[in-house]
């Protein structure tokens, strides 16, 4: 019994550290666009036995899809819109660092965001998914990209309009559950040793 208990442990320890493995990891930060520039970013690591690869790429979308202007109750945000690139994207590949360019537009989708007619505050989860074709500027390789991650955006009411805030990123709940079962395997390891 014993011994089943400890190979249920390990087994439990090294999925969870494995996750770290051989993982991709993507982050998206997305903002108001007032305007005047950039308001989208995306970073993605992959971090694997043969590759490790850093993309970080910076961007924009267009002013009407989402702006610092408010939006009228009752209203529907969300949906497909262009992404345009700014001038210093990279990807970083087995540590030397490469330009990355771009030379059609990107693809991002923002699920659909219901906005209420009670005037009240209110935060929504989204997800957001982009798409776009780089090309790694000193060797001419293409490279897609794809990414997707859940957030929160929390809008507030005055002056008879909602105004959106930040998106924030939350972390994937299959990975917390990993990393989490991991760290109480190691917990109860380390627990069972002090006591014999």
């Amino acid at each position: 019994m014993k011994r089943s208990l400890w190979a249920i442990l390990f087994c439990v320890v090294l999925l969870s550290s494995g996750m770290f493995a051989d993982s991709i990891n993507t982050m998206m930060f997305f903002t108001p666009n007032d305007g005047t520039g950039d308001n989208f970013a995306f970073r993605q690591s992959l971090n694997g036995t043969n590759l490790a690869m850093n993309i970080s790429i910076f961007g924009g979308t267009s002013y009407f899809f989402f702006n610092t202007n408010g939006y009228a109750p009752g209203s529907i945000l969300g949906g497909s819109t262009d992404v345009f690139f700014s001038d210093f994207n990279s990807v970083t590949i087995n540590g030397t660092q490469h330009e990355l360019d771009f030379h059609s537009l990107g693809t991002l989708f923002m699920s659909s965001i219901f906005l209420p007619t009670n005037g009240n505050s209110f935060t929504a989860t989204v997800a957001l998914d982009f798409m776009a074709l780089g090309t790694i500027a000193d060797t001419g390789q293409l490279l897609n990209i794809s990414g997707s991650q859940v957030g929160k955006i929390t809008f507030t009411f005055e002056d008879g309009a909602y105004f959106a805030g930040n998106f924030t990123p939350v972390p994937e709940p299959s990975a917390l559950v990993l990393m989490g079962s991991g760290l109480i395997g190691i917990l109860g390891l380390a627990r069972r040793r002090l006591r014999v």
